[in-house]
């Protein structure tokens, strides 16, 4: 079963298309019952709203390029030990 969505009236496939099909050819559509109601969808976009609302954190960005500087830091002393540098 190959798996679609529907954009603006247009039905575009997610998955590739059988080798046997033919263009023109009818096919048989039907609503898949975990989305048609969009509450799967829009479960996933309140989950991401949630999830990218901490992008927006000052703090936890000079946070996060604080942990990153260090990791860089430690690998770099890590490679000069063992080239023999230090």
């Amino acid at each position: 079963m190959v798996r679609a969505i529907l954009r603006g009236g247009v039905i575009y496939p997610l998955d590739p298309v059988p080798e046997n099909w033919s263009d023109g050819q009818q096919l048989r559509v039907q609503a898949d019952e975990l989305t048609a109601n969009g509450s799967e969808s829009d479960a996933w976009s309140r989950e991401m709203a949630v999830l990218t609302a901490e992008l927006d954190d000052p703090v936890a960005w000079k946070q996060l390029d604080g942990y990153l500087r260090e990791a860089d830091e430690q690998a770099k002393a890590w490679v000069r030990r063992e080239m023999g540098l230090q």
